[in-house]
């Protein structure tokens, strides 16, 4: 199965909207509930540390400055399954990767599990350190 497709068919399963910005490139909306939603972005790239293609998974939180508590965001990584918080130009992220070869219907479940926890904890952070819903 193709990276778009798989991407398309994990909107499908959750119920949310799918674009495509390339063949490397696509974005789920994610519905959350009380009219919430998390934007998902899912890219391929070749990882050097692994020497292998890798799909990263990925949410913005909120813009990064010097009042955020990071110690508090790195402790916080403990109660993800498959996240991490990270800070990416000048943003606060939750991110999750696996290898290119995971993506298909045999680990649509994973996948689909994945997805789900980088909204639910990106709109939950991002609820607690802006109060808004801008992602």
């Amino acid at each position: 199965m193709t990276f778009t497709k798989c991407m398309e068919q994990l909107s499908t399963d959750i119920g949310g909207r799918f674009t495509e910005y390339d063949p490397a490139n696509s974005v789920i909306i994610v519905p959350l509930g009380n009219g919430r939603y998390q934007t998902i972005l899912g890219c391929i790239y070749y990882s050097e540390e692994l020497m292998s293609e890798v799909v990263e998974f990925s949410s913005k939180v909120c813009g990064y400055h010097d009042g955020i508590n990071l110690k508090m965001l790195l402790t916080e990584n403990k109660h993800f399954l498959y996240g991490k918080f990270a800070v990416v130009d000048g943003f606060i992220k939750i991110e999750a990767t696996t290898y290119l070869d995971e993506l298909g219907s045999r680990n649509n479940e994973l996948l689909k599990n994945i997805v789900l926890e980088i909204a639910r904890k990106a709109d939950e952070w991002e609820r607690k350190l802006t109060g808004l819903d801008v992602y």
